[in-house]
């Protein structure tokens, strides 16, 4: 299935793929892949916490992703 990923917070960093679009990128991924499998086949550090949003939602590391899903992965911010 094919999504489109958009990288905030540095992560464009870590991976190794085109990232100029400005609509992100889209990677083709198994039918059925979870947000945690996405992660992985980034290869994005697994000691980061990233959030992985779409549909409006905060996806857990075992929720599925849909064909044509776009995604935005980042890494929580803090201050004050």
């Amino acid at each position: 299935m094919k999504i489109r990923v958009k990288l905030f917070g540095g992560l464009q960093k870590y991976y190794a793929g085109d990232l100029t679009h400005p609509d992100g990128m889209e990677i083709e991924i198994p039918e059925g892949a979870n947000a945690g499998a996405l992660l992985r086949y980034l290869k994005l550090p697994e000691d980061m916490d990233c959030v992985v949003i779409t549909q409006g939602k905060v996806l857990k590391g075992s929720d599925n992703l849909q064909d044509r899903w776009e995604v935005m992965i980042m890494v929580p911010m803090s201050g004050g």
